[in-house]
């Protein structure tokens, strides 16, 4: 029997639709992000059989019925993001809000998205993380700011086919999300292969963590230390120091 809260009735989710996902504040969302999801979109229709993207009309072999997931966030913003979507070509009925609820119920609903397609810019960054705890497909774009890298940082922590999910422009991230929004086999491979990885990898090895955050510690308290003693801006900080802290191993 499965837990209330986590199935698409539940949240008055379709039924049957590929649903891509995004669970983000709608500030993230600027208009070159938002064509890039149209395009997602279009890609993914254009790879499924033409009488079933023609129509858009659902199978359960081929996911042909697709929406944008995402949440009303403020609602006031939904509004605008449904309008400058029409400018684009995309019709209101492929974008499905869900509204904001607090954190355990939004984390029984995470795992009922398909494909999460990631913020260029300004990434995901703990939504992105309780995806991939969930093993849906994160699919991500980094950048040159650190706000529009986190996605691949922790995509490349979370395994060797959750790093397979990052691309390198935009037109290999249409690819790869389309991709995986086309073809339910291709998503349910790459799910379990996700979960398959996702209690050895790094990102959500805890007591690894936790022995990286002490060792750093020990190594500033050290680096006090050297520095009360007039030790010079030369003078190098060893991995190993006196107090006794271990080089911690790195996370990518």
């Amino acid at each position: 029997e499965k837990l209330p809260g986590t199935t698409r009735a539940d949240n008055a989710l379709p039924p049957k639709t590929t649903l891509l996902g995004n669970f983000n504040q709608l500030y993230k969302i600027d208009p070159p992000t938002l064509q890039l999801w149209i395009r997602v979109f279009n890609a993914s229709l254009a790879r499924m059989s033409p009488p079933l993207a023609h129509l858009h009309a659902h199978t359960p072999t081929t996911g042909a019925d697709i929406k944008l997931w995402l949440l009303a966030f403020p609602p006031l913003a939904a509004q605008r993001l449904v309008r400058e979507a029409g400018a684009r070509g995309l019709p209101r009925s492929s974008v499905h809000f869900s509204d904001r609820v607090d954190k355990d119920s939004h984390l029984l609903r995470v795992h009922l998205a398909d494909v999460f397609l990631d913020n260029h810019h300004v990434n995901a960054h703990t939504t992105a993380t309780e995806a991939l705890w969930h093993s849906v497909p994160v699919v991500t774009w980094p950048g040159q700011a650190l706000a529009s890298r986190v996605a691949s940082s922790l995509l490349l922590a979370a395994g060797s086919h959750a790093s397979s999910l990052i691309a390198r422009n935009d037109d290999e991230f249409v690819g790869v999300a389309a991709v995986l929004a086309a073809s339910v086999r291709r998503r349910v491979r790459q799910r379990r292969k996700m979960e398959d990885e996702k209690e050895s990898c790094p990102l959500f090895d805890t007591a690894r963590w936790v022995r990286g955050w002490e060792a750093s510690l020990r190594m500033l308290v050290d680096a006090a230390i050297l520095g009360s003693r007039g030790g010079g801006s030369g003078d190098r900080i060893p991995m190993h120091v006196s107090t006794g802290a271990k080089a911690a191993a790195p996370y990518i």
